[in-house]
């Protein structure tokens, strides 16, 4: 009886990995989110623009959540952008709604590298709101992703280590940022800031 029931067990589990499985062979994740990022999400209208994204934060509708490494953020961070980590992504949001005490937000903005992680999160965010909605039908925030790029280019102070704006991704991206009287970092194309 023992052996027959193992053996069960045993052709269920290979049955079930077949019926599961995906070959993986010529597969590229990465570039799936990529695509996903241009196509998807441009569609949708879920790349946010600068001027939205600080509105809602000003209008207390939105917060900007930047889950770059530490290293990345030193290079350069928008003032009011939480940071979050990644792998602790939602119990760390849940720890900045309580802390500011907020009550009511639409959107989430998300601020990565390159946005590609952004977009992965978007996907994953996209999952839990479905989740619940299924107790909550009315509950929806939308998550959209926010260009650090796009941020320095619009000429809006950026939070930096002077030893590490070199040599990073908006430095890259021909983003050359500069000291200014006010303490923060601007593209050195801003020509609204007074420099050092």
């Amino acid at each position: 009886m023992l052996k027959k029931l193992t053996i069960a067990i045993t052709a269920a589990t290979v049955v079930g990995t077949s019926l599961y499985g995906a070959n993986v062979e010529g597969m590229n994740f990465y570039k799936q989110v990529k695509s996903y990022k241009k196509g998807e999400l441009k569609k949708a209208n879920r790349n946010a623009s600068v001027k939205e994204a600080l509105a809602a934060v000003k209008a207390k509708t939105g917060l900007i959540l930047d889950f770059r490494s530490e290293d990345e953020k030193n290079a350069g961070k928008i003032p009011v952008a939480h940071e979050i980590r990644a792998d602790h992504f939602t119990k760390e949001l849940d720890a900045v709604i309580k802390k500011n005490k907020i009550k009511n937000i639409d959107t989430v903005y998300l601020v990565c590298r390159t946005g590609s992680r952004a977009a992965y999160q978007t996907m994953a965010w996209d999952g839990l709101m479905a989740h619940i909605q299924k107790t909550k039908p009315n509950f929806n925030i939308v998550a959209k992703t926010l260009s650090l790029k796009s941020y320095a280019e619009s000429c809006n102070g950026i939070e930096s280590l002077e030893d590490n704006t070199k040599n990073t991704h908006l430095a890259k991206k021909k983003i050359n940022l500069k000291l200014a009287t006010d303490g923060l970092y601007y593209s050195d194309k801003c020509t609204n800031v007074k420099f050092k």
